[in-house]
């Protein structure tokens, strides 16, 4: 039985003050929270930034946007703005709140909704008393070697609840598939390719994080490989930043074989409208990759600092390569801080290129395999 009944439920307000690819691993618990109180309102307070992933979600109601950039304005126009986020919260009557972080902003909301029930994330340790007190329906996560996917869905379970789909879940209209299937067409790919055996593979290399990311020779290597031996068709994607772009243009500079490139034309859910038309990604770490895995299109993800048990790519099909370093993870922004990580750098091309051969061999026997986690060989198998 439920710990909240849901007839006394009539606005949830969920609270996820993180990243993109944190909040779309959270979608299966704003789900299961709308399942469960079918006729309540749902409100999810997020970062401007991570907002865009929710747009055309059935099972939220209202977004609501914070900007952390809002520290950088004059003192009295952060206050109008942070004032009217708390205006647009107290409006919605809120009669559930759930904070999915120990976040301090989370926390003070939770109290300020007004909200009768409080459901939220205990910490290991700090602060957990002064959250016990606000919160009357606190939890923890299982241990920890969850995956966030399961860590966002105790929020539910707390409350007697057990959700009925785990699958992070995009939301793109027919305009934007339509959109990105013209932008591929534009440079020369058609559906036609694919039936005469030519795989569509989405390669995303970067990240915001820049030690997450492989180096730029290898990925070219990898792009020529699959064009010119496998006869495959690559589109490169990425995002609009400066890094990013300048990350993509020195890859392409470096290819024999250039691929398709949509790099910095796209947003989020035209992202997942072209995974969803690919046979395969390979990329980093990134909120991209997890993406693509919520389109279910199989993923081989490099993982290098993060701690691939909680980030991995959720779902059947994936393959996540890891270098078997007694250091690995580290959660560091590179070894020592120096922004160059090298438990990626010391993966080769030829391991890289074996998974990938491996997946293309049966794309379909592969969707269905539990995904897995593959420690690549310590010693580096660079050719010298």
């Amino acid at each position: 039985m439920i710990g909240v009944e849901p007839e006394g439920v009539r606005s949830i307000l969920i609270m996820l003050f993180r990243q993109i690819g944190d909040l779309l691993l959270a979608t299966p618990t704003i789900r299961a929270f709308k399942e469960a109180f079918p006729a309540a309102s749902l409100s999810v307070a997020v970062f401007k930034e991570s907002a865009p992933i929710l747009e055309g979600n059935p099972f939220i109601d209202r977004i609501i946007v914070v900007d952390p950039k809002w520290k950088a304005l004059p003192a009295m126009e952060r206050f109008r703005r942070e004032r009217a986020v708390l205006k647009e919260i107290r409006s919605a009557k809120v009669d559930l709140s759930v904070n999915l972080t120990t976040g301090d902003r989370g926390l003070f909301l939770s109290l300020y909704s007004g909200a009768r029930d409080r459901v939220g994330l205990l910490p290991t340790q700090r602060r957990a008393r002064l959250m016990r007190m606000i919160y009357n329906h606190p939890y923890r996560t299982p241990n920890p070697h969850t995956h966030m996917v399961e860590r966002h869905l105790e929020a539910i379970r707390s409350l007697g609840y057990e959700p009925l789909r785990k699958r992070p879940e995009v939301f793109f209209s027919k305009e934007e598939e339509d959109r990105v299937v013209s932008l591929l067409i534009e440079q020369g790919w058609s559906e036609r390719r694919r039936e005469e055996g030519r795989p569509l593979v989405q390669i995303h290399p970067v990240s915001r994080w820049i030690f997450k990311c492989w180096q730029d020779e290898d990925v070219a290597a990898v792009i020529d490989y699959l064009i010119g031996e496998r006869g495959a068709d690559v589109v490169l994607s990425g995002g609009s930043s400066p890094v990013e772009r300048q990350k993509c243009d020195r890859i392409l500079s470096l290819v024999r074989h250039r691929p398709i490139s949509l790099v910095g034309k796209t947003n989020l859910r035209e992202l997942a409208a072209l995974s969803r038309r690919a046979d395969l990604f390979f990329g980093v770490d990134s909120a991209p990759m997890h993406i693509a895995a919520a389109m279910e299109t199989p993923v081989i993800a490099l993982f290098g600092p993060s701690v691939a048990e909680l980030w991995r790519p959720w779902g059947e099909g994936h393959t996540t390569l890891t270098k078997d370093f007694s250091c690995v993870p580290c959660s560091q922004d590179g070894c020592g801080g120096s922004k160059r990580s090298r438990c990626l750098e010391e993966m080769t091309p030829k391991e890289v290129i074996r998974e990938i051969d491996r997946c293309l061999f049966d794309l379909n026997a592969v969707r269905s395999q539990p995904s897995l986690i593959r420690l690549l060989p310590a010693v580096s198998q660079r050719e010298k």
